[in-house]
């Protein structure tokens, strides 16, 4: 057996691993931060645009609402631990990767696409709430 193999066995069994252990609040985060990067890149694509280009300033006012309810989404995921009851964090967490997804969802759509998804209803308002529906 080459050495090279021996190590990336060891290298892969490591990274295995270390993502089984990964708690759901650092996936969170790993995935909001992700997400916060496909923001970023298409408001500087939405900013290259001309001025007057139909639908930019929509497209802009969009993906800012869109950025407001990641920056709820995170403080709320900042806050699960410290006012979430322990046996109602994993519902709490749940919701949180569903208001991830659905804004990742949503980035490259517009404001008024059919295909855009609504937030739960667990997290209407920008608010995280464990007793909706």
């Amino acid at each position: 057996m080459h050495p090279w193999r021996s190590v990336m066995t060891v290298m892969a069994i490591g990274t295995l691993l270390a993502g089984c252990s990964t708690s759901p609040l650092a996936r969170l985060e790993r995935k909001a931060d992700r997400i916060e990067g496909s923001l970023m890149s298409e408001k500087k694509r939405v900013l290259s645009m001309s001025a007057g280009e139909p639908g930019r300033a929509a497209r802009l006012d969009y993906l800012s609402q869109l950025r407001g309810t990641l920056s709820a989404a995170n403080v709320a995921r900042a806050t699960v631990p410290y006012v979430v009851e322990e046996a109602q964090r994993p519902i709490a967490y749940n919701v949180l990767d569903e208001v991830y997804s659905t804004i990742e969802w949503n980035i490259p759509l517009g404001p008024n696409d059919p295909a855009r998804k609504m937030m739960p209803s667990s997290f209407s308002g920008n608010t995280l709430r464990l007793d909706a529906p």
